[in-house]
């Protein structure tokens, strides 16, 4: 019920032209998390204090320092999101699946935006008014989609959350599905829309799932010396579905000149581009990455506080890893590394999305601190 509400939301919100009716749905969402019958890793009082802690400081020092250039109700919400985003760090965010599931509908009734992702309706087009449709060229020149969401933004946040949830805790994800199709199907199906969304650096985080699993048969073939068919299948399947992927890709970007070494040499180009902005946030007058908006609006020691923040998070995943944690590891810190080294949005344009985002990894988090089984 409270799913298909959203939708009647998100629809008149497109209708009536009210932008922010989304992001604004972050607030109860989140009071839903934290009241609800929630999966804790400390005392809820405990974790109450630690986030209203966070809160109270981030909001006086982003009061103090934004010199009236942003409204209150916006600084809130940017100061609730970034301490979302340290609690992440920890994996102290608590868990809760019905999330996924308010979620549901939305998503599934944003799947046709495929359809028209050329002079779309109203109702998928990004932005609230249908006459002033702004898009953006994504796989195959074709334009991305947003669907019922704001933007592609949103939706790519939330078919990531998808896709995270789907690949890692098949269990938790039986009922959150869309009905009449296979589990397999569904994961399928939620990586089209997102090559669809525009949002290719969450894409590529994705690619380490066949990496690991092609690295897990191999060390299976070496330690056993057993070529059976079930790891002969296994390698088959999971380099194939690399293979497809990297063709995509390959023909999708750039005109078909998009391969191995022209991937290689622009992440190479991007780490050091971004590194600049990492390491030397005051020598540029725009905030174009996370740690960026961090330093402009909670200034120097708040930008050292979240490398201290980031190195003790790592320093714990480090003393406690297991190899068998090796692909969560992997692909909660690179999602980390994204929101802070690359796109500010996730942290400093909170939503309902972002929230499912933080949350599930979150989750990851408390398995690689606190050997959490799922």
């Amino acid at each position: 019920m409270i799913s298909f509400v959203i939708v009647i939301i998100l629809f008149l919100s497109k209708l009536l032209g009210l932008n922010l009716i989304y992001n604004f749905l972050f607030i109860p969402f989140l009071i839903f998390l934290f009241f609800s019958d929630s999966k804790y890793l400390i005392r809820k009082n405990i974790f109450y204090r630690i986030f209203f802690i966070l809160l109270g400081s981030i909001f006086f020092i982003f009061f103090i320092l934004s010199s009236g250039e942003e409204s209150l109700p916006f600084l809130f919400f940017r100061a609730t999101s970034l301490s979302l985003f340290y609690l992440m760090l920890f994996g102290l965010i608590p868990f809760n699946i019905k999330l996924f599931d308010f979620l549901k509908y939305p998503l599934i009734a944003s799947i046709p935006a495929i359809f028209f992702i050329f002079n779309p309706p109203f109702f998928y087009s990004y932005s609230s008014s249908g006459s002033d449709y702004i898009g953006s060229h994504g796989l195959f020149n074709a334009f991305s989609i947003s669907g019922l969401f704001p933007t592609s933004l949103y939706f790519a946040k939330l078919l990531t959350a998808f896709l995270l949830l789907y690949n890692s805790l098949p269990n938790l994800s039986k009922k959150i599905h869309i009905p009449f199709i296979s589990p397999g199907l569904n994961k399928l199906l939620a990586f089209i829309l997102l090559l669809f969304t525009n949002r290719k650096a969450y894409v590529f985080v994705f690619v380490i799932y066949p990496l690991v699993n092609i690295l897990n048969t191999f060390l299976s073939i070496l330690n056993n010396f057993n070529l059976n068919s079930k790891l002969i299948s296994k390698f088959l399947i999971t380099l194939f579905a690399f293979l497809i992927g990297y063709f995509v890709l390959q023909l999708g970007v750039g005109g078909g000149d998009y391969n191995l070494e022209k991937i290689y040499e622009e992440s190479f180009e991007r780490i050091i581009f971004y590194s600049q902005f990492a390491f030397n946030p005051n020598n540029f007058t725009f905030a174009e990455t996370g740690i960026m908006m961090i330093n402009k609006l909670g200034g120097y020691y708040l930008y050292l506080f979240t490398f201290f923040a980031l190195v003790c998070s790592i320093t714990i995943s480090l003393i406690k890893f297991q190899f068998k944690n090796l692909r969560i590891f992997l692909i909660t810190y690179s999602f980390i590394f994204l929101f802070l080294f690359k796109e500010p949005h996730t942290i400093f344009s909170p939503s309902p999305s972002s929230l499912v985002l933080f949350m599930i990894l979150s989750y990851f988090m408390s398995t690689l601190h606190y050997s959490i089984k799922d």
